[in-house]
């Protein structure tokens, strides 16, 4: 049974769903309003104290504030990565998490633009994501929303996400800015991390967003910092974000994430979300007449909203706001979902032969109903939705017995000839909306009694195809053995069933690869020993409460003494085997690795720290008998390094398309970037002379070609 905390929360994130926000406010009649050629500046010198302000906060929870009066119009946007949520909804796409399994950023770039597109079909400019937050820890009730445990694969999808969108006219809304790693308490959570740590695991998929991916909005989290609101973190939004990165955008809160006013305004938030409450403007006027805060702080934060809307083009579409229907399935679409399923588990198994299985049984929580995303503010009801069992249904032969067996809380006797009879049974377990959500953390344990199922059937069959819904990684090790074979769909979106069913059947040959470690047991992530005992469970009053409001609900401290050991580093440097390593896929076909090329084995570190990269190169071939795509990684290691640097890291990747028989090459750069670390007591990035290991690996565990690179 659900507990009453997430069923009343999922309802009041129903009820924030908007109806289509219609034409823009139009200026009033007899008034000069035209804006185009105009600067901010300009149009600052116009405005009134009032109007300057109603710029400082939202408008109708899920726009930026128009000035009718001079022809400004609202700029209107939505939640999110996987779609668009608000405003009549849309298409359901893959979540982050299944885009990045993909390890496609021309992919992802693709799909990115066709969610860009039904975004800007109804009028909506901002898109509330992606989500860049790195998976911490596996129980993380948003980590569906995020890309990965790893910073550069994080980057870059995010960057290609970012790509995607602006080619259909809408801008990206990168978050959660910073350390909101999970949801548990995340208004009264202080995220104690040291400046390493945070410069080389929590802020690279941020920067790389800013600097590569120009994104021109920044929305903040909901935890302190070191023991500072992230929305009125002087460090963190002016040092870092403009000082350090040229930001020179906008930076808008999280929904009920802003704590103060005048250090919000002072140290750089720039909108309130999702409406004036610290940023009223009694509140504002007030400040202003104490001096807290000064009319040339005020007209930054109006001036920067409206250059960025006016640099973004935002007030030049409002010919645009018409609404149409949701984009039906398309190749970027279907493909995203394809490629995000990865192969955990095969014993020759899958794919199934049409031609000789006569009988499937499918079951499971997951089955009928297959929910096409986590919960909160991301979920996208899609409109018209193939599950599992329909794909399945439709991907078979005509005489071909598909029965869908209702998932009790245990099998019954009835149930036995039904399953001994099957030529497969598909066993569709996992998470679904309301158990995987925002607000709360989900549990390490399958629901619904899954990995019990497995093993039931098992019992009863020898031929158990799993099929895993849900964000990242949850306990296997339990029923791993008693399954034949292990699919992971994440969340694939309204194509779930049809993509499954292609890759059970053999009509595509799975290629996605692992953006998180799956651990042999919860305990084995280091980030466990630093975090709460069960965060899975929830409360109504935790959930609901006055999280964040000072005097009322008490700071706690949440240590990342686990420092750089995130992921694969933390079971690197522990010497900690996972259950399934990072970056892990298996495929229906085989691939070999040759002639690892260097361009140089060596370069000095004048020429790296001016911009000079390193490029290598490695032949792949495909040596099975189905079309496939194998995922190239590149990791880098410092020879004798010390033990808290956690071993190899992910620095580059290529994925590589091979007809059988066929080969092809993945070239990958690398640039200072990839070998420079943080060291504080230099208060900056070093380069450190020395020889570095490059390893061309199929996952993190298992190198399988490797060079010396030296830096002199």
């Amino acid at each position: 049974m659900y507990s009453i905390a997430q069923s009343v929360f999922q309802k009041l994130m129903s009820l924030s769903e908007l109806s289509l926000p219609g034409e823009p406010a139009q200026p009033e009649e007899g008034v000069d309003a035209s804006i185009v050629g105009s600067t901010a500046e300009e149009i600052l010198t116009r405005m009134t104290l009032d109007e300057k302000i109603t710029l400082l906060a939202g408008y109708k929870s899920f726009a930026i504030a128009p000035v009718p009066r001079l022809g400004v119009p609202p700029v209107w946007m939505s939640d999110a990565t996987g779609g668009l949520r608000l405003f009549g909804g849309g298409t359901s796409f893959p979540c982050a998490m299944a885009m990045a399994a993909t390890w496609n950023p021309r992919l992802i770039e693709a799909t990115a633009e066709q969610i860009g597109a039904e975004f800007r079909s109804h009028g909506i400019a901002l898109l509330l994501g992606p989500g860049v937050n790195i998976c911490r820890l596996p129980t993380g009730g948003r980590n569906f929303e995020y890309f990965s445990e790893d910073p550069h694969l994080s980057g870059v999808q995010a960057v290609s996400y970012i790509r995607g969108l602006r080619k259909s006219g809408v801008e990206a809304v990168v978050k959660h800015f910073a350390c909101n790693n999970s949801d548990y308490d995340r208004h009264r959570e202080n995220a104690r991390v040291d400046e390493r740590v945070l410069r080389e695991i929590y802020l690279p998929a941020f920067r790389a967003a800013v600097k590569e991916g120009e994104v021109q909005f920044v929305m903040t989290s909901y935890n302190q910092l070191n023991g500072v609101y992230t929305s009125e973190h002087p460090w963190l939004l002016k040092t870092v974000l403009r000082d350090e990165w040229g930001f020179s955008g906008v930076v808008m809160s999280d929904w009920t994430s802003t704590y103060s006013t005048v250090d919000a305004m002072r140290n750089g938030l720039g909108l309130e979300m999702p409406g004036p409450k610290r940023f009223a403007p009694g509140k504002i006027k007030q400040a202003l007449r104490q001096g807290k805060i000064t009319p040339e702080e005020l007209d930054e934060r109006v001036s920067t909203t409206l250059s960025t809307c006016l640099r973004c083009g935002f007030y030049d579409k409002r010919d645009q706001a018409k609404a149409a229907d949701p984009i039906p399935a398309t190749p970027a679409l279907l493909s995203a979902a394809v490629e995000g399923i990865v192969l955990l588990k095969n014993s020759g198994v899958l794919p199934l032969q049409r031609r000789r299985v006569k009988r499937i049984v499918v079951t499971g929580s997951c089955a009928r109903g297959t929910d096409t995303g986590g919960g909160g503010s991301s979920y996208v009801k899609a409109k018209k939705s193939i599950d599992i069992l329909t794909g399945i249904q439709r991907a078979v032969k005509p005489e071909t017995e598909v029965m869908y067996l209702p998932r009790k809380k245990r099998l019954y006797k009835k149930d036995y000839p039904i399953i001994t009879s099957a030529d497969v049974v598909i066993a569709c377990i996992g998470f679904d909306h309301i158990r995987e959500s925002e607000g709360y953390d989900r549990r390490w344990r399958i629901p619904e009694g899954g990995d019990n199922l497995v093993r039931e059937l098992s019992e009863r069959n020898p031929t158990v195809v799993t099929v895993l819904t849900g964000g990242g990684a949850m306990e296997m090790a339990s029923w791993l053995k008693a399954a034949s074979a292990v699919l992971h769909s994440f969340y694939l979106g309204e194509q779930v069933g049809t993509a499954v069913a292609a890759v059970l059947f053999g009509d595509e040959n799975p290629s996605g690869r692992l953006p998180v470690t799956i651990p042999v047991d919860f305990a084995d992530v280091k980030a466990a020993n630093y975090y709460y005992k069960k965060p899975w469970k929830v409360s109504l009053a935790r959930t609901l409460g006055p999280q964040g409001i000072r005097g009322i609900r008490r700071i706690k401290d949440l240590s990342y003494g686990e420092g750089l050991g995130v992921g694969y580093r933390g079971f690197q440097r522990d010497g900690i085997k996972p259950l399934f390593p990072f970056g892990f896929g298996l495929s229906y076909t085989q691939f070999e690795y040759k002639d690892l090329h260097l361009e140089s084995r060596r370069i000095t570190k004048e020429d790296l720290q001016a911009g000079k990269t390193v490029a290598l190169r490695v032949t792949v071939r495909n040596e099975g008998t189905f079309p496939g795509a194998e995922v190239v990684q590149v990791y880098v290691q410092k020879r004798e390094a010390p033990p808290a640097d956690a071993g190899r890291a992910l620095k580059g990747f290529s994925k590589v398309p091979l007809q059988p028989g066929n080969e092809g090459i993945a070239d990958i750069t690398l640039s200072r970037d990839s070998f420079a670390r943080f060291d504080e007591s230099e208060g900056g990035w070093v380069l450190e002379r020395g020889e570095y290991s490059l390893m061309v690996c199929r996952h993190a565990e298992e190198p399988i070609l490797e060079d010396t690179f030296t830096i002199l």
